[in-house]
């Protein structure tokens, strides 16, 4: 180390020094303790502080649009999972009701022939007396089919998607 910088902290360690001494008298004696100010050695701030300030700056906005996004993100996610799941129970729900109705029209078709077999006094036997006989219904004439409006553009119709 040079000389002179060696001199000069060891000048200042010796006012750091004396300060503290004199500030720890000064309380043992109950006075108000005087202190000393030092000037510090101005050091020029390095030639990447700037750019690391700048993007400092920039990058918070950044993360911090980024975190609300992946939260309004995750939230729109659990509330379709939620509604979902909802759906899928109610389409659960509708097939085990057409399940069960399908088995109860299979009971009902598997005991109507068996009551006849146990009880066919209850039943009326089919004769020509006791149906009914129905007219069949004139053919319709032909139907013109109506004018076809004209075709609009494209762009005046609605998306195939919709």
């Amino acid at each position: 180390m040079p000389a002179a910088v060696k001199s000069r902290r060891t000048q200042d360690e010796r006012l750091r020094a004396r300060s503290w001494r004199s500030q720890s008298a000064a309380a043992k004696q109950g006075q108000a303790a005087q202190f000393t100010v030092i000037e510090s050695i101005h050091r020029p701030d390095p030639s990447w502080l700037p750019w690391v300030i700048m993007l400092r700056q920039r990058s918070t906005p950044l993360a911090i649009a980024s975190i609300v996004g992946v939260i309004v993100l995750h939230s729109a996610n659990v509330m379709l999972q939620q509604q979902w799941g909802k759906t899928y129970g109610q389409w659960e729900q509708a097939q085990r009701q057409q399940n069960a109705i399908a088995i109860e029209l299979e009971r009902q078709n598997y005991q109507l022939p068996r009551r006849y077999e146990t009880t066919p006094e209850n039943f009326v036997p089919q004769t020509q007396n006791n149906t009914l006989f129905l007219p069949a219904e004139p053919p319709l004439p032909p139907q013109s089919l109506p004018a076809r409006p004209p075709s609009t553009p494209l762009d005046d119709r609605l998306p195939i998607g919709y």
